[in-house]
């Protein structure tokens, strides 16, 4: 791939049955590649590291470096470059950092956080996509089965207890119309049989403090009517959660 000069890039377009023996090779090499390899190869596996230490040994001049770290960038990707992996906490121990945090509105199996899209990520994902982080990354945005950030002072006042509700009310909206984006990022992914139970993720509209030790907050139903908000967004939920049902194969 480096003599040839396919990069990601053109990795990308390749179809999946082609993609992934070389995904595969990419990944069984990243964590000890040999130490002969060209710059072009570590950059190819990930390890950046390794081929700047390649460049730095050839040439100390600055016209070479810049022409070395051009062709770096050719063969990588903008979105793989200075990544770290995003994901949604598998427990509630993991998410809040507390061992008793309990949430009345979260859907839990054997302590996992049902988020309506847990089944997208598995190990055929994992050697498809490897470091691309942006499957991640949409999780992370579409998640409405945990509480939301609420940034608040470590000792809060009255006045900030107003605006915490000010701004979990604020956020709730964007909350319920999350289910709408995730039906069609899992749109036709899992396939059931008649005896498999079919689990509908909760929609959460409460807020966490992470100055006052994750501490969990509602919506105040003295400020608005709560059931109003979420009738058509539980719907869209469900239905959300229906859409990924793939079609029945004849």
């Amino acid at each position: 791939m480096a003599g040839e000069r396919f990069g990601l890039h053109q990795l990308d377009l390749l179809p999946s049955g082609v993609s992934l023996p070389l995904r595969h090779a990419l990944d069984s090499c990243r964590e000890s590649p040999p130490a002969d390899w060209p710059a072009i190869a570590y950059v190819l596996l990930g390890r950046e590291d390794m081929a700047q230490s390649v460049f730095r040994n050839l040439s100390s001049s600055k016209e070479f470096e810049m022409q070395s770290n051009t062709n770096l960038i050719s063969m990588s990707i903008p979105y793989m470059l200075h990544l770290h992996p995003v994901i949604v906490p598998s427990s509630l121990s993991e998410s809040f950092g507390l061992e008793n945090t309990k949430i009345e509105d979260t859907n839990s199996v054997d302590g996992s956080i049902i988020d309506g899209m847990e089944h997208i990520f598995n190990s055929y994902t994992q050697l498809r996509y490897g470091r691309d982080l942006r499957l991640n990354e949409v999780r992370r945005l579409l998640c409405s089965a945990t509480p939301v950030v609420v940034q608040t002072s470590a000792n809060p006042t009255i006045s900030d207890q107003e605006q915490q509700q000010d701004q979990l009310w604020r956020i709730a909206p964007r909350t319920a119309v999350l289910p709408l984006g995730r039906g069609a990022f899992t749109l036709s992914t899992i396939h059931t049989l008649l005896t498999e139970a079919f689990t509908v993720p909760k929609l959460v509209l409460a807020g966490r403090l992470p100055a006052q030790q994750n501490a969990i907050i509602n919506l105040d139903p003295n400020i608005k009517n709560i059931q109003e908000l979420k009738t058509w967004p539980e719907f869209h939920n469900a239905v959300a959660a229906g859409l990924r049902l793939a079609p029945l194969q004849d």
